[in-house]
This record gives C-alpha cells, structure tokens and sequence, in this order.
C-alpha cells in the first residue's frame, strides 16, 4: 500500500486542490499480487479505518450524490482491497451512485496471476457497481506511440492519456481544441457502452 507512493503524488500535486493528507490511508504491508489477500486480509483489517476516512470526506459534501474509484486491476490492492472497498461503499451509501474506473493491465504484463486478478475484480464490481469505466494500458501506449509520437511512453505519459479520456468523458469537450490536440476521445478513442456488464470501455482506434 505504498507510503512512499502516496506521499510523493503529494509532493507533486499540480493542483492546488487534493484530499486531506490525513484522510490518505496507506501500510507498509501490500497484498502480494494476490486479489484473495487484498479483499479478505487487507480488507477486513482495514474496514473500519478506510470507513471513518471515507465518512470524513462524505460529510465534507452538501450534497452527495456518488463515488468515483480508481483502481488497478493487475495487482493485489488495487483489485482485491478496491473490490472490498466498493462492495462496502454499496452497503453503507446504498442511495449513491457508483462508477469504478479500472485501468486494466497490459496483455504481456509482469504479474504473472494479473488475469485472475482481473477477472475477480471485474465479477466482484459487476455485482455492486453501476457503472465499470475501463481503461487499457495497452491502448494508452498506443495512442502515445501513433498519435502522440512518443516512441516510448513513460508511465506519466500514458496516465496523462488516461486522464485526459476520463477528464473528456464527464467534461464538455470543444471540437476545435480536440482536432488541436489529439488527445481527447475524438478522434483517440470511442466509448462502448455495454448494458449487461455496466460498463464503459475506451477502444484506441487503430
């Protein structure tokens, strides 16, 4: 649950708005890769803190009317302890909206059970969540490369690809910025939107 991670994104911040540096919960512990460790081990041990910090930040709102959660779906955290945490968001804000953004993991990636991980977080939302925005690492690299010609992507230049498609999916886009820029969801991408899964998926156009 990298501590250093969470303290650097910090230090880094562009904006001059961010969550409470106390309402960020991290451990020296992760979850090994392993999506069981993340929602049985970590979740259950944490479920009472992660709780009281998400209800200090909910209670900051006039009105709140859902969540939006980021999470990898390779690892052990980010699918395991994010599919634990979104099954308690339901319970406990059943009148809130959900949307799970997932980055999903390249195809030749280096965690070696990420397909089960994968497949367990996106059965596990499918169950609670009412929306799944997926976001593919294979295609963020692909869009630096073709489009962007960035040979090769650094790991920032990818995310800010994949910001700028998640910025582009809830913001009014200008058509003339976009044919400028290259790098909203016209002409980057399109939005598939599968009712029986819930989800909203970014293909690159090849």
């Amino acid at each position: 649950m990298e501590p250093k991670v969470i303290q650097q994104c910090y230090k880094t911040a562009a904006s001059t708005w961010e969550y409470g540096p106390k309402n960020a919960f991290t451990r020296q512990s992760g979850s090994g890769n392993n999506w069981a460790s993340g929602y049985r081990t970590q979740g259950t041990q944490a479920e009472s803190e992660l709780l009281d910090l998400l209800q200090s930040e909910a209670e900051r709102c006039d009105l709140l009317k859902g969540f939006l959660t980021l999470q990898s779906a390779a690892g052990g955290t980010g699918s395991g302890l994010g599919s634990f945490l979104t099954e308690k968001l339901a319970d406990f804000y059943p009148s809130s909206s959900l949307l799970n953004t997932v980055v999903w993991p390249y195809q030749s990636g280096e965690v070696i059970v990420q397909n089960y991980n994968a497949m367990l977080t996106m059965a596990s939302l499918a169950e609670v969540t009412h929306g799944i925005f997926m976001l593919q690492n294979d295609a963020a690299s692909l869009i630096c490369q073709k489009l962007l010609r960035i040979p090769h992507p650094s790991f920032d230049a990818m995310n800010e690809v994949l910001a700028t498609h998640l910025a582009s999916a809830f913001l009014p886009v200008d058509p003339n910025f976009a044919s400028r820029s290259g790098r909203t969801l016209d002409p980057l991408g399109a939005i598939w939107i599968m009712k029986q899964l819930h989800q909203v998926c970014i293909e690159a156009m090849q």
